[in-house]
């Protein structure tokens, strides 16, 4: 985790990840909180530690669309993937995990872990109405 490897922490208000919105996100909502991450493994490895886990359900991106890609070593210099690609990606994943029995089938918030999803709310928004967290609009609402 980010935090472990802070010396001092800062004296101000301060997020390093989306999931540093993860215990709000669950204040806010008596159902479950889905984070909506990169790859399921390594969220789940990190967040099972957690004493409210079994309110959490991470839901990955990997198998869908382009997102694979970002993966790569070379994703950002040699890039085998486009916008539309992670979008498309991320609507197959909201279709399937929205059905009944889906991950996200009755949660209460939403948490986007992986940086590269904040561009797509306005995608999320079309198949949801939850509340949604995630590093970009805190940061905004902090600078308010």
């Amino acid at each position: 985790e980010a935090w472990d490897t802070i010396e001092t922490p800062p004296s101000t208000p301060t997020v390093l990840s989306a999931l540093d919105l993860l215990d709000e996100a669950l204040r806010s909502t008596a159902k479950d909180v889905a984070v909506l991450s990169y790859s399921v493994p390594p969220a789940e490895r990190f967040l099972s530690t957690r004493p409210d886990w079994a309110r959490i359900r991470v839901v990955g991106l990997t198998p869908a669309g382009d997102w694979p890609a970002i993966g790569q070593l070379d994703w950002a210099v040699s890039p085998q993937w486009t916008l539309a690609g992670l979008e498309a990606g991320l609507r197959e994943v909201l279709e399937k995990e929205l059905e009944p029995d889906g991950k996200l089938d009755d949660v209460g918030a939403l948490v986007l872990e992986c940086t590269v999803l904040p561009q797509f709310r306005h995608v999320i928004r079309e198949y949801t109405n939850m509340p949604v967290y995630d590093a970009g609009t805190a940061a905004i609402a902090l600078l308010a």
